[in-house]
């Protein structure tokens, strides 16, 4: 019930925080929320469906550490498929404070370190799974191609 109280608390800020400019700004006042002990956390899946060419790989990359910081070099998260899942690639889970305001994109990676960029905006997703019902658990799923 708390994360839920949170989480919507978290969704009202960002909708009316910017109203009054003489405030600090609304992801500066969260990011220090989530810094408190015991700040819960959601862990995030991402499944994307990718067709690639014999020895590429699939990678979320994004703002957050856990994503690599947009680093073109890597590490960002790898994605991971086997014969009988093809073209389904999902990820490791990650773990993000409650209401992390993310941006990422899909990159296909080849052998000799060439990048393809996911076309099109950033994504941009906040983590917060309370709509759906494991509380702590949300799955992003996303297409390249």
């Amino acid at each position: 019930t708390g994360e839920r109280y949170l989480a919507e608390f978290m969704r009202v800020l960002r909708k009316y925080g910017d109203q009054n400019p003489d405030q600090p700004a609304v992801e500066k006042t969260i990011a220090q929320l989530q810094k408190l002990p015991n700040w819960p956390t959601v862990k995030v899946d991402f499944n994307v469906v990718a067709k690639t060419h014999f020895s590429q790989d699939v990678y979320i990359v994004g703002n957050t550490e856990e994503l690599g910081g947009w680093g073109e070099n890597g590490p960002g998260l790898k994605l991971e498929t086997d014969a009988s899942t093809y073209p389904n690639w999902r990820s490791a889970t990650v773990e993000v404070p409650l209401g992390t305001r993310f941006e990422y994109k899909v990159v296909k990676r080849n052998a000799d370190g060439g990048l393809e960029w996911e076309p099109g905006q950033n994504a941009v997703i906040i983590a917060d799974p309370i709509k759906d019902a494991d509380h702590d658990r949300m799955q992003v799923d996303d297409a390249f191609g």
